[in-house]
């Protein structure tokens, strides 16, 4: 006898972030009580610290984390397809942090790529494996239109 298990949805119910202006959305948890801060990421050209390059970076902060913990957000940057040529892949000629990896590409359109920056959820901060399991699965649910 053949069966099998079809995983919940652990997205169902949740609302929906909708960006028209760089064309995205994002899902959170109703118990999250967010606010969008709107600033820039900066890198810098490998061979060259010099040469800066930027571009728009909005956090989406959980409200309730930020006041009793340290975590900074959601950072999910926005690039334009020549500099993300640049900054992503094994020749990558744009360094946008200390890390040693470049940002992870959560999504595109036909504007922008869309990613997180390297290690976002960072060291040393204090949450617990279920609030970063929940960040996993936010951003998970982002979608480019």
């Amino acid at each position: 006898n053949y069966f099998s298990i079809v995983e919940a949805d652990q997205t169902a119910g949740w609302k929906t972030y909708t960006n028209s202006e760089y064309g995205f959305e994002i899902g959170f948890p109703e118990s999250w009580k967010y606010s969008v801060v709107k600033s820039s990421w900066e890198g810098y050209l490998i061979e060259n610290y010099d040469i800066k390059y930027s571009g728009v970076l909005l956090v989406f902060k959980n409200l309730e984390l930020a006041s009793k913990q340290r975590f900074g957000g959601i950072p999910i940057m926005v690039i334009a397809p020549d500099i993300w040529y640049m900054m992503s892949g094994p020749n990558s000629t744009i360094a946008v942090s200390a890390a040693p990896i470049g940002p992870s590409k959560i999504g595109q359109n036909n504007k922008f790529i869309f990613a997180t920056p390297p290690r976002y959820i960072g060291f040393g901060d204090d949450l617990n494996n279920q609030q970063i399991n929940e960040i996993y699965e936010i951003v998970k649910t982002f979608k480019a239109f």
